[in-house]
């Protein structure tokens, strides 16, 4: 009873095991004990089969009927009660072998409706078990297919699947329904499908959105499709050669340059003419622009599929662990219980600022410039500008060109950039987080606002002159209790002075750490002068032959260690 307890308080082994573990001495003798007949402690005949057999009739219980079938339109109907979407289609089209279901939470339908962006497809195997049985072996069911649709959210910044779907055929009519079902009841508003290079999924999407949606390919499986090929035709050392000019192919960033390159590629391996062969039906404008590069504008820097597979590989380790094949209802029982409750607490305490907003690898690169800036110059690249509500930062590369940073009324998020990378991906840029830098106050918008304001905000004169009146006086006197009751502007400059005093205690750092590392330098030049005079002076010395090895053995170590500080990593940079 007690472990059944446990189980349906979804405790698992490693957990019940802590429970079970000896926790004082007493209890320890009364283990150890070798008596015949001595009493043992029950937890001495609990073994891992139990604990295995209580958890899966807990979770079984709950998760499922013993018809799969049943249990399934069970657990549909369970999730439309609680405010999400779900279908059954026993047959696709009058066909009898073949069916899906599929479903998008509450808080899945949330998140598919605020981020219009662009959407990764994609499926896996061997995750989930078909409800009919193999017709060749009744006995046994085969492996079904699970599909995902996700999306990256601006707030989280991390891919959120939005739906599931799973079925037995990945045909062109079971992934139209399936999308179609999506359009019209999930109220999807994807503009842009990333998929991998498969005819059926593009074909699918189309008749789905009728054509209003534009298709990329993975820019990997595109690779990958490429290299196949050639390795095909004419073997490996062959793709090898090829490796470097197809992939000069796929990263044009022009028309032009694209033309180039492919005239430059067709006439230097036209010996190769079966490839050329196969790449012209890439190069038909239809087939083009899902795999160029330069004509997407995703404005989230998507170019390949990994979210999405990425994503199926944490559900098998993470969520299934070793698990394969599982029934399908218990996998809808982890997907819209474990996996969505997951999801939402962590964009919960992404969005409360409880953990860090996961930054992408251009994110990083952007902040890294603008805090990579010396600090007198990169104060003077930023202007506060009144009574319109912006800010002016002056361009990396160019001293005559100035952008607009749009912030809101009470100066605490900043929300969008006149510099064409932001109007191109609507992500923030390098000038965004170089503001940032300077008014820590002050939070990066992630929704995607558009660079140009539709109205002009000015703020109130009165609440200028007040503010500014305020920041005369002496700003040491405001602690974090009192800064909630100030103003905006006041609490600008409160920002800049702090910025101003954490520069400078950086700087008298930096000052202090060069100063140790010359002393240091010093008396190592003295002790070198040590050595010399030393090993010159041999009248008094009586040592050993063996002594005088180790010695020079050691003094030859740290000749070694010496030469090493003008190679290693510390060098003069004072860290």
């Amino acid at each position: 009873m007690w472990t059944k307890s446990q189980a349906k308080n979804n405790q698992r082994w490693t957990s019940i095991k802590d429970l079970l573990r000896p926790v004082n001495q007493a209890a320890m003798s009364l283990l150890a004990s070798t008596t015949p007949g001595s009493p043992l402690s029950p937890a001495a005949y609990m073994k891992y089969k139990h604990v295995k057999s209580a958890i899966y009739r807990s979770k079984t219980s709950l998760s499922r009927k013993s018809n799969p079938t049943l249990s399934i339109k069970l657990w549909m109907n369970d999730i439309q009660a609680h405010g999400g979407k779900s279908t059954f289609v026993p047959k696709v089209s009058g066909i009898d072998n073949n069916y899906f279901f599929a479903w998008s939470t509450k808080f899945q339908l949330e998140i598919m409706a605020r981020n219009t962006g662009i959407v990764c497809m994609d499926s896996t195997h061997k995750t989930v078990k078909s409800l009919l049985p193999d017709p060749k072996d009744k006995k046994t069911c085969p492996s079904a297919y699970l599909f995902t649709l996700l999306v990256r959210d601006r707030q989280a910044n991390c891919g959120v699947p939005v739906a599931f779907m799973v079925c037995n055929s990945e045909s062109i009519n079971t992934l139209r329904l399936w999308l179609k079902w999506v359009s019209d009841h999930c109220g999807i508003n994807a503009t842009k499908f990333m998929v991998d290079c498969s005819q059926a999924e593009s074909e699918a999407i189309y008749q789905a959105f009728m054509t209003s949606v534009d298709i990329y390919y993975c820019t990997f499986h595109v690779a990958q499709a490429w290299e196949r090929k050639s390795k095909e035709l004419y073997g490996v050392k062959v793709c090898n050669d090829l490796r470097g000019p197809l992939k000069r192919i796929r990263t044009a960033e022009t028309e032009e340059e694209l033309a180039r390159r492919w005239d430059s590629f067709t006439e230097t391996y036209k010996k190769y003419d079966k490839m050329i062969s196969y790449l012209r039906a890439w190069m038909t404008p239809e087939k083009k622009v899902k795999w160029v590069l330069y004509i997407r504008k995703d404005y989230q820097h998507t170019n390949t599929n990994n979210l999405v597979e990425s994503w199926h590989k944490t559900l098998k380790r993470r969520h299934l662990q070793k698990r394969r094949n599982l029934r399908a209802d218990d996998l809808v029982f982890i997907l819209q219980g474990k996996v969505d409750i997951d999801f939402q607490d962590t964009l919960f305490k992404i969005s409360r600022n409880l953990v860090e907003r996961p930054l992408s690898t251009y994110d990083k690169e952007r902040k890294s410039k603008a805090m990579g800036l010396e600090h007198t110059t990169a104060i003077q690249m930023v202007r506060l500008q009144l009574p319109a509500i912006k800010f002016d930062v002056q361009s990396f590369r160019s001293a005559a060109t100035w952008y607009s940073i749009r912030v809101d009324r009470d100066f605490n998020l900043i929300l969008a950039c006149t510099c064409s990378d932001y109007r191109q991906h609507l992500l923030p840029c390098k000038h965004m987080y170089l503001v940032e830098r300077f008014h820590e106050s002050m939070k990066i918008s992630y929704t995607g606002e558009p660079a140009d304001d539709p109205e002009d905000v000015l703020v109130d004169e009165l609440a200028i002159g007040e503010s500014l009146e305020q920041a005369n006086q002496d700003l040491d006197i405001f602690g974090p209790d009192l800064e909630a009751g100030i103003g905006p502007l006041l609490r600008l400059q409160l920002d800049q002075q702090r910025a101003k005093e954490q520069e400078a205690r950086r700087a008298a750092r930096e000052q202090a750490v060069l100063a140790e590392f010359e002393h240091n330098e010093a008396e190592l030049k003295d002790m070198a002068n040590q050595i010399v005079a030393t090993v010159e002076a041999r009248k008094g010395r009586k040592c050993t032959l063996e002594y005088l090895k180790s010695t020079v053995a050691a003094l030859r170590n740290t000749v070694l260690e010496i030469k090493g500080l003008n190679s290693g990593n510390t060098g003069r940079t004072c860290q």
